[in-house]
């Protein structure tokens, strides 16, 4: 499969060990763009945002009289679009349409409208060497999704290993597996006058939580089956309808959400753990019949391989490009997050984005039960509560400036899925403090504290 980038200044291919400009594109209509992407044997086309291409509909329907075209767009069909929003290609796979026999098909990707961190550069040695690293090391071929290539990979290691065959995404979405039964924790906290006065803030984060999950969880195989509450069993995967009375917990997260009601067994099970008074009325799971659990831990081989290769991009002497190396690193966690995070169960159920929502109800729940968990744990080690908690990112404040001191425990000599990083500090001084006082989102808050970092890290190289 042979790769070429589209940028501003032309079209660029890999030749042998380098990267040349092969041609000018003078039209960037979609018709010209396969044409020219085929002339030169090419497979995909990825197209950057610095050429102005904009990939909507009017532009893919305008290569329809010569071309057999397919788009991918961000939005499914008869969504409602943010405000300001054009629904953009993803990717366009097209051929001609009187080439008969010998039909070429070539795909035309917009790697900014994709999930891959990667593609929002527009240069096209970092993402002809990107795509490179990453097709040595996964022996897969990269395209416009890493939910396909996770998917891919998930078949390819448990080919010939699974008791039954790994369920196909049905619509089980009528048995709750959706977003509703498992949640990132998202959470903030007012601050005390006291807080207000301690001198940093330190931001840690489990970027490899759902990862973890993936190694220590059990997933289900065929079909889940429909049981009453009296049936209960904290063994098996699936959704449970509860109904509790949830103690607060002063100043830290809870471990339910706003409606919750059908619940990820991983969630069920903590919420007994802490000793909360539940009752199951009834559940969408994968039992034990006649003695053969219906439930395997078959992402295990797969989330070892995506740790091993995610470490082996740390590795200056085997990957030599920085940026690349970089790029290919960050990019094992988007493969994670697309293959089993919740942010594609609202995509159409044709989608392959959206494959076992089963599988993303588990590990969500799971990695939010896990974190509550360690939350709890340096709560009552360390009489610390975060003031802030995005998904997998906590933030603490301490009158320690070792953020590994501040919150002792929770790190490991050697590094595994997991396990908690420290990202950066800052000094509490009066604009952090602002921030985290403003009445207004998590992710506004997050985003804000993220961008004074990187402005005061600027500063420091002036």
């Amino acid at each position: 499969m042979k790769h070429g980038i589209f940028c501003k200044n032309g079209l660029f291919i890999k030749k042998v060990n380098q990267f040349d400009c092969v041609q000018k594109v003078l039209d960037a209509t979609l018709a010209c763009l396969c044409e020219q992407a085929l002339s030169l044997g090419l497979s995909y086309l990825w197209v950057t945002r610095d050429t102005g291409v904009i990939p909507d509909e009017a532009f893919v329907n305008a290569a329809r009289e010569q071309w057999s075209v397919s788009a991918t767009y961000r939005y499914p069909e008869g969504s409602k679009l943010p405000a300001g929003k054009r629904n953009e290609a993803i990717s366009i796979t097209a051929s001609q349409k009187d080439a008969g026999v010998d039909r070429q098909h070539v795909t035309i990707v917009f790697p900014y409208n994709t999930k891959w961190n990667f593609g929002a550069t527009n240069n096209p040695t970092y993402l002809l060497g990107t795509i490179a690293y990453l097709e040595k090391a996964l022996k897969v071929r990269i395209a416009a999704s890493p939910a396909k290539i996770g998917w891919k990979l998930v078949d390819l290691l448990n080919e010939g290993q699974l008791d039954a065959k790994i369920p196909r995404a049905a619509d089980l979405a009528a048995c709750h597996f959706d977003q509703h039964a498992a949640q990132d924790i998202i959470w903030q906290r007012s601050l005390s006058t006291h807080e207000l006065q301690k001198h940093y803030l330190h931001k840690y984060r489990k970027h490899t939580a759902y990862l973890y999950e993936c190694l220590q969880q059990e997933f289900g195989l065929g079909e889940p089956i429909h049981m009453s509450g009296t049936e209960y069993n904290q063994s098996y995967p699936g959704v449970w309808r509860i109904s509790v009375q949830e103690k607060m917990l002063r100043n830290l997260p809870p471990v339910l959400w706003e409606g919750a009601e059908w619940v990820a067994a991983p969630i069920v099970k903590f919420l007994y753990d802490l000793g909360e008074e539940v009752t199951v009325h009834e559940g969408w799971v994968y039992p034990i019949i006649k003695g053969k659990a219906q439930y395997q831990p078959w992402l295990q081989s797969w989330a070892q391989f995506i740790w091993q290769k995610w470490q082996s991009f740390k590795d200056e002497s085997q990957w030599g490009h920085n940026a690349c190396r970089e790029y290919a690193e960050w990019s094992m966690k988007d493969i994670v997050l697309a293959t089993v995070g919740l942010g594609v169960l609202n995509q159409s159920q044709s989608s392959v984005a959206y494959k076992h929502p089963e599988v993303k109800v588990q590990v969500v729940g799971a990695a939010r039960a896990s974190l509550l968990g360690n939350i709890l744990d340096i709560q009552r080690e360390q009489l610390l509560k975060p003031v802030l908690v995005y998904k997998d990112t906590l933030y603490y404040l301490s009158n320690n400036p070792d953020a590994h001191q501040a919150l002792s425990g929770v790190f490991t000599k050697e590094e595994a899925p997991g396990d908690f990083n420290h990202e950066w500090t800052l000094p509490m001084t009066k604009p952090v403090g602002e921030i985290l006082m403003m009445d207004t989102t998590p992710y506004e808050k997050q985003s804000m504290l993220q961008l004074f970092m990187h402005k005061r890290q600027r500063e420091k190289l002036r």
